[in-house]
């Protein structure tokens, strides 16, 4: 197969610059990349390798304007202190938007809106699912 891997994940947000500034400073990633007129910023998660692309509005409106519920599209997030990064997150703008039910009995799971309108899943689980 000559599908390697995922690449990136694209976004559209009403101020890419300012975006990434909040995913450098709050969430721990890292510019990559930002288009000459700040039309678009490339930041990755130095944790995992995953890189999103935030892609201002311009031609394409924001997807999450037509979002219904919180679980539709969003970017899951591992904490190994779930009340104070779900605390943290709040006070440096995110909403609170959802708990999140799971067969897990050990699970914490929430989705927080950050400013730009993306929605973050935070979770703790005793144990990763996907080993």
């Amino acid at each position: 197969m000559g599908i390697t891997g995922i690449e990136h994940m694209g976004f559209v947000v009403a101020n890419p610059g300012a975006a990434a500034e909040w995913y450098c400073e709050h969430l721990g990633f890292h510019v990559l990349r930002v288009g000459e007129n700040g039309s678009v910023a490339f930041v990755q998660c130095p944790e995992t390798g995953l890189i999103l692309e935030l892609i201002g509005e311009g031609e394409v409106e924001a997807a999450v304007k037509d979002l219904r519920h919180p679980l539709q599209v969003h970017l899951a997030l591992r904490t190994d202190a779930f009340e104070a990064e779900r605390d943290r997150l709040v006070a440096a703008g995110a909403e609170f938007a959802m708990h999140c039910e799971t067969s897990d009995p050990d699970a914490r799971v929430c989705v927080l809106k950050d400013p730009f309108g993306l929605y973050l899943q935070l979770a703790q689980r005793r144990e990763a699912f996907w080993k």
